[in-house]
């Protein structure tokens, strides 16, 4: 039994932890790798498949654990682009891997980036907690639906209508809105943002409704991103004006990052506090 809250949203319930589905759902037949999955009352983590996906972080690590060929691959995206393109989140080329780059230097305590050597190693506690803030995103949800009353019944036609009473619509909305919490809530946002940002050199291609969610996250925190450097609110920061953002989120500090989702968050009422 976990009970907490996000952003001033609680939530409550129960957490399975388990290795491999007997009987795979859906999505896991039709080739998704499903880490984990909000139930009716609680939600699961599969470790077995949070494994998989920390041996990606391992062999990237292995393979720029010298800090010439690290250096080399955070200085992509350097190059000056048209401004108008600045708010491209496809493709996204190697934005993904950059921020993981991003992270492990922080693990290894290196403060000037591309620099210094890297453990080839990456704890499997940093993936399993941003598993489980989604799903307990998932569960804020639940807290303000359920149970049913006559206003949360209103509540629930009205986030329906405002998709169009589209399955396919409403879930997406459901995954933007468990990875925000995610990226606003998890110890480190830019472990979260990964997703987001492999979503995005995937084009938003996937058989769950995740990939084409975190896209649209994706790009609604480089909107925001753009109309608060236009509004003159990022100065200081280590942005270049005449590149795209995606291409520079690695660059950014954490705490900017998760204020961004914050703002995001609260602009879509996702936020109490």
């Amino acid at each position: 039994e976990r009970a907490g809250e996000h952003l001033g949203r609680p939530f409550r319930g129960t957490v399975f932890w388990c290795q491999g589905a007997d009987v795979p759902g859906r999505f896991g037949r039709l080739g998704a790798g499903i880490s984990g999955a909000a139930l009716h009352e609680g939600y699961y983590l599969d470790i077995g498949q949070i494994a998989a996906e920390q041996r990606g972080w391992i062999a990237l690590a292995e393979r720029f654990v010298e800090a010439p060929e690290r250096a080399v691959a955070l200085s992509v995206g350097r190059a000056p682009l048209d401004p108008s393109r600045r708010t491209e989140v496809s493709p996204a080329l190697g934005a993904g891997d950059r921020m993981r780059l991003a992270v492990l230097e922080s693990l290894a305590g290196i403060e000037e980036p591309g620099t210094g050597r890297i453990e080839p190693d990456f704890a499997l506690d940093h993936l399993t907690h941003v598993v489980a803030t989604h799903e307990e995103g998932h569960l804020c949800d639940r807290a303000g639906w359920y149970p049913l009353s006559v206003s949360r019944v209103m509540s629930l036609i009205s986030f329906a209508g405002a998709h169009g009473f589209s399955g396919q619509r409403i879930a997406r909305a459901l995954e933007e809105r468990a990875q925000l919490i995610a990226v606003a809530a998890c110890r480190d946002p830019r472990v979260p943002i990964v997703d987001l940002l492999d979503a995005a050199e995937e084009g938003g291609a996937s058989v769950t409704p995740h990939g084409a969610a975190y896209r649209r996250v994706l790009a609604r925190l480089v909107e925001r991103l753009e109309k608060e450097y236009l509004a003159g609110e990022w100065d200081g920061a280590d942005l270049q004006p005449d590149g795209r953002w995606i291409d520079q989120l690695h660059r950014l500090d954490p705490e900017a990052l998760r204020g961004l989702a914050i703002r995001e968050a609260r602009a879509r009422g996702l936020a109490r506090n």
